[in-house]
């Protein structure tokens, strides 16, 4: 979604006068079309993503209104591994309204709200039935032994439609993911394991067959002992499980797995820790914003670390 743009050598023109000249497009597609997402600008001019983006945050005639919940991602790319998403370049094609009059930006904005919020009800209706249907044809032991909860940004009503391809076969798919962790006692026998494994593998690709809207499912099967490694924050892995944990909602199974988990979260001072890698992500965030304003051409490796981020999917562990 980063294009190349013509270079002031190229095109003849000043950088500050090629500025201009983007705005005054940006301006005019605003000016005929209305209200619009970043994604619509996008498309439309068939420009770099990141220099629309600049042009607008640097307008002073373009009004802005992002209706993102920012929260943490865990990333092994930037300092202290914590930043927050969506990423800039994802928060201005999918959750940022554009316009010239400010009450229409508003309305706009508060519909796309409503929007992302019925998404996200969607999304976590079709993993409660998934994971429903995985109980109906796994041993009766999963069903008393195990809880299914999801992650991710659909448990933070943040979750989007926006095609987007699935990385193990590359298909398109509708937008988020559903990032489902079922979670087991120590002692569910391992055949049972398997087979519960082998049950959600063929929902997996029952989903991504569907002709019309093809939805992705990602799921990791661990147990209490697992959780109770992770809970202890050592390593980059531990970090991300512990996120999950403390941001997810139960789908599925026996709760009470679940009130013990959020027992141990609070033994573990988890909420702590994650709440002090929020505070390096927004500061991370703040800074390179502020860097990303004030560079004219930034190299793909800055791009790729602070604006388009394009590991933006979630690893669960």
């Amino acid at each position: 979604m980063v294009r190349s743009h013509p270079t002031t050598k190229d095109s003849g023109l000043s950088r500050s006068r090629y500025r201009k000249c983007m705005e005054e497009r940006i301006v005019e597609f605003l000016t005929d079309r209305g209200i619009c997402l970043g994604k619509d600008i996008y498309s439309a001019l068939g420009e770099d993503s990141f220099l629309i983006w600049r042009t607008c945050k640097r307008s002073r005639r373009i009004i802005m209104k992002s209706i993102a919940k920012r929260y943490l991602r865990l990333d092994r790319k930037v300092p202290g591994l914590a930043r927050l998403s969506p990423a800039p370049q994802r928060e201005f094609l999918t959750y940022t309204v554009l316009g010239l009059n400010k009450a229409e930006v508003e309305m706009r904005a508060y519909e796309l709200r409503e929007e992302i919020k019925r998404i996200s009800r969607y999304k976590i209706k079709l993993a409660k039935k998934i994971s429903e249907k995985a109980l109906e044809e796994s041993d009766d032991a999963v069903r008393e032994k195990s809880v299914f909860i999801i992650g991710g940004d659909v448990p933070l009503i943040m979750a989007h439609s926006d095609p987007r391809p699935e990385r193990s076969l590359g298909k398109m798919v509708a937008g988020s993911d559903l990032d489902i962790v079922v979670i087991h006692e120590n002692d569910l026998d391992t055949k049972a394991i398997k087979k519960l494994e082998s049950v959600l593998l063929d929902l997996k690709y029952y989903l991504l067959s569907q002709p019309m809207k093809k939805e992705e499912l990602d799921f990791l099967i661990k147990s209490m002992k697992d959780v109770k490694k992770q809970l202890e924050f050592t390593n980059f892995e531990d970090k991300v499980a512990c996120k999950i944990l403390n941001e997810a909602e139960v789908l599925a199974g026996n709760k009470g797995i679940y009130v013990k988990i959020r027992r141990m979260i609070d033994d573990y001072r988890v909420k702590e820790k994650i709440e002090e890698l929020e505070e390096k992500g927004m500061k991370y965030r703040k800074i390179t914003e502020e860097i990303l304003l004030k560079t004219e051409n930034p190299d793909r490796e800055l791009l790729l670390k602070t604006f388009t981020t394009t590991m933006e999917f979630s690893e669960i562990f």
